[in-house]
Order: structure tokens, then C-alpha cells, then sequence
């Protein structure tokens, strides 16, 4: 049975919501009916609902920012939007929010309620199949839980290459594709609360790659963000500007408290906040970058290895191939060989 929630400031709109729609012939109950967004929220705390047909203009909280809260906090409930307003702004809003029609109230007294139903029911059905389509079945908890736990350490807001392993990894185990979007959510939701920076909104995604994808966009927005704020306004914002800075500086002799000098802390106090945001040393931190540049150009250039060698921080080629062979499990040489 798939739950619905009436959400409409007008109570006569929502007594005939209800009445018009053959309900029962589409699997559908009603499970109750608020008069604004605020209403709707303090119901769905005791209890769930699928389905929210919500009016865009209302009183308290409105019909966007109501959706804007679900997704944060109730990313379950999929939304037909209400309106007497047919502008593109108000139409652009709700597809952001992955809504399954947008009906507009004067069309609604020129058509029949079944032909509405039987259309949103449609949309709802293709899209659980859609979400379901992805779903690796072979996937165990114990799988889903270390996936969880990655995620949620944050190490990879700061560590490229942790990030990319994580990538790789969700896209091979191929988690539900609703699962993962609460993941994200929670954990978009909590770095922009902790960076005090202006909630992001997550659009609704049906395949996985796409998810990820946008993650990786959301990602690179954060930086750029972080990368714009004045210094010492933060503990995370001032680690991603070191990391800015060794990336830049990476070929250079770097020491930790050169990094900490240029962000404005003592080396000890620059040390400790770095492994905890990064879930590295400083020297582990250099090392994995300088050894991820030599990969990269190790696979797509034909360079010699002690111009690789250089070109990644080292100036001693015996040092760069003891540091390879410790990191990659190879020797730069049979590294290259074995992607041929």
C-alpha cells in the first residue's frame, strides 16, 4: 500500500483532493491531510508516508522549502506538486526535487482525477524500479557497513586519492541507489553545517554513477568555496588550504612547518588537527601524493622514470623507486609494464 500525505493550506482543496481520486484502484490510502509544510513535518515524525501532494504557496512553510526539509530529513517521500502558478521558476524548483508531476490546480478542474492518479502512479512505480534496477543484490551488510563507515570518516573531503578508492569501491558493490542518496545526504548535510557554509541541495539521482558523479562536483565546489574564505576562519577550511598549498608546492623540499606557517598555526598544533582530518601524517600525506603524480604520469606519458622521479618531489631516483616499491607493491618500471 503506498501511503499518502495531503499537504494544502486550503481545507476545501484538500477535501477535494481526497475525493476526487480513486484512491483504492491504484494501491494508494490517504493517511491523512495538514494545512502547511510545518504541519507536515511534525506528522511525518510519527508517521511514514511515500507519497506528499503539497501546494507550492503556503503559509509558514511553503511547498519548496518543505521538500527542501524532506530531502535532509525525510528522503524517502517522493512529492506531486500543487500550484496555481505555472511560471518556469516554480516548475524548475520541483524537478530539482525529483517531484513525480507537477499539476497545476486550474488544469486539475478540467481533468479527471483517475487520468492524474494513473499518471503519478506511473511515475512512482518506474522509479522504485529504476532505484531497485541497481541494486547489487549479492551485497552484504557487513559489506554495506565498512562502505558506511568509509564514508562517513571523512577522510576522503580532504585525500584525493582516498576519495577515488571510494568512488571505485561504491561503483563495484553497487549499493541501493536510495541507501546511498541518504548516505550522501547526511554527510553533505553535516560537512556544510560543520564548514558553516549554506546547506547544499542533493537533486535526485536514479543511477549510481550519476550520484557519484555529482558528489565528485560537489566535492570540487567545496574546495573552491574553502579556498575563497579569509585565513584561520575554521579547522577544516585551514587544512584544505594546506593541502591547496603542498599540491602546489609539491616537486619543493616540504617541510610541515612551512605549511603550518603559511595557514597560521604551530607546527605541533598544524601536526595533530592534519592526521585527524586526513587520517594521515604529513609525511604519509606528501608521500601518497608525490607517489599518485608518479602513477599518473607513469600511465599516461612515456617519460623516463628519473624525469619521473623529479617531476614527482624526488631528487634521488634510488629513494623514489625504494618509496614506489613500498607504496604501489611494484617497481615503477614493471608498474608501466604491466598496464601494456
Amino acid at each position: 500500500m503506498i501511503k499518502v500525505l495531503i499537504v494544502d493550506d486550503d481545507k476545501l482543496a484538500r477535501k477535494g483532493i481526497i475525493s476526487i481520486m480513486p484512491w483504492d484502484k491504484y494501491d494508494m490510502k490517504i493517511i491523512g491531510d495538514v494545512q502547511n509544510g510545518r504541519a507536515a513535518l511534525e506528522f511525518l515524525k510519527d508517521q511514514e508516508a511515500d507519497i506528499m501532494f503539497v501546494d507550492i504557496d503556503m503559509p509558514e512553510l511553503g511547498g519548496i522549502e518543505l521538500m527542501e526539509e524532506c530531502r535532509k530529513n525525510f528522503p524517502n517521500v517522493q512529492f506531486v506538486v500543487l500550484t496555481f502558478y505555472e511560471e518556469f521558476s516554480y516548475a524548475q524548483a520541483a524537478i530539482r526535487y525529483g517531484v513525480l508531476d507537477y499539476i497545476s490546480k486550474v488544469q486539475m478542474e478540467k481533468e479527471d482525477g483517475e487520468s492524474i492518479l494513473k499518471r503519478v502512479f506511473s511515475n512512482y512505480k518506474q522509479r522504485n524500479n529504476t532505484s531497485s534496477k541497481y541494486t547489487d543484490t549479492h551485497m552484504t551488510q557487513d559489506e554495506w557497513d565498512v562502505l558506511k563507515k568509509e564514508w562517513q570518516n571523512f577522510y576522503w573531503l580532504y585525500d584525493t586519492a582516498q576519495f577515488e578508492i571510494l568512488i571505485n569501491k561504491t561503483k563495484q558493490l553497487k549499493p541501493d541507489n536510495r541507501k546511498l542518496e541518504r548516505l550522501f545526504l547526511k554527510c553533505i548535510q553535516s560537512t556544510d553545517n560543520s564548514f558553516g557554509r549554506e546547506e547544499t541541495a542533493m537533486p535526485f539521482l536514479t543511477e549510481i554513477d550519476l550520484i557519484l558523479d555529482w558528489l565528485k562536483e560537489w566535492r570540487y565546489a567545496l574546495y573552491e568555496w574553502a579556498l575563497q574564505r579569509s585565513k584561520n576562519v575554521g579547522m577544516q577550511i585551514c587544512i584544505m588550504r594546506a593541502i591547496n598549498y603542498l599540491k602546489i608546492h609539491l616537486t619543493e623540499n616540504l617541510k610541515a612547518e612551512e605549511v603550518a606557517d603559511e595557514i597560521g598555526m604551530s607546527r605541533s598544533y598544524f601536526s595533530i588537527n592534519f592526521k585527524k582530518f586526513t587520517g594521515k601524517t604529513f609525511h604519509e600525506y606528501v608521500k601518497g601524493e608525490r607517489m599518485a603524480v608518479a602513477a599518473g604520469l607513469l600511465t599516461k606519458t612515456d617519460k623516463k622514470v628519473i624525469d619521473i622521479a623529479k617531476e614527482s618531489g624526488f631528487d634521488d631516483i634510488n629513494y623514489f623507486n625504494r618509496v614506489f616499491h613500498e607504496v604501489m607493491k611494484s617497481s615503477p618500471t614493471d608498474f608501466r609494464k604491466n598496464l601494456i
